[in-house]
């Protein structure tokens, strides 16, 4: 994990971090500022740059990021106008809490991540000021994470069937005989 280092003897601030290419640990000066507020800022940055680089580890190539297939796979896939619209805006706010937990491919997310990410979407606000209920979140996540892996359950899927509705129970009735006018 990449970090930021104050050496006394030194006016700038230092970076450790481990080189993924070889996966050697690397010291080095960032060139920014200690006494600089916004060196301080931009050293942080730099941090976080590295820090997202060792994570992303060679074994994976960059076709498996999300960033590279979904909008293809709902172009492909979406053959109503509105539909692409409403997927699209759903991988938005998907997207927007991948990248802040530097999920960066299928293979990452986890059934923990899925529901960190009902509790993060519903967390916020609409235009009106409603908070986001628990189905559009459910919604956003069943619509984008669905294709994946295409021939196995994700933790997305496996979430939306396991959550109930909060609002009503959706158990259908059974039934054990015919119903009325049948022949």
């Amino acid at each position: 994990m990449a970090s930021k280092v104050d050496r006394k003897d030194s006016a700038f601030w230092w970076v450790k971090s481990v080189d993924p290419a070889t996966g050697k640990r690397v010291f080095k000066s960032s060139g920014f500022r200690k006494d600089d507020p916004t060196d301080c800022k931009r050293a942080d940055a730099l941090v976080a740059e590295l820090h997202s680089r060792e994570l992303h580890k060679k074994t994976h190539n960059a076709e498996e990021q999300w960033e590279s297939w979904v909008q293809p796979f709902l172009k492909r896939f979406c053959k109503m106008p509105r539909t692409y619209e409403r997927y699209m805006g759903a991988w938005g706010w998907l997207g927007m809490y991948l990248r802040e937990r530097r999920l960066l491919m299928p293979s990452d997310f986890t059934y923990q991540d899925a529901l960190g990410y009902l509790k993060w979407r519903t967390s916020y606000k609409k235009r009106r000021g409603r908070t986001v209920g628990i189905n559009t979140a459910l919604n956003d996540m069943k619509v984008r994470l669905s294709g994946w892996g295409t021939h196995r359950e994700t933790p997305a899927t496996a979430l939306a069937w396991r959550v109930r509705n909060p609002k009503r129970n959706l158990s259908l009735p059974t039934r054990t005989s015919p119903p009325s006018g049948s022949v």
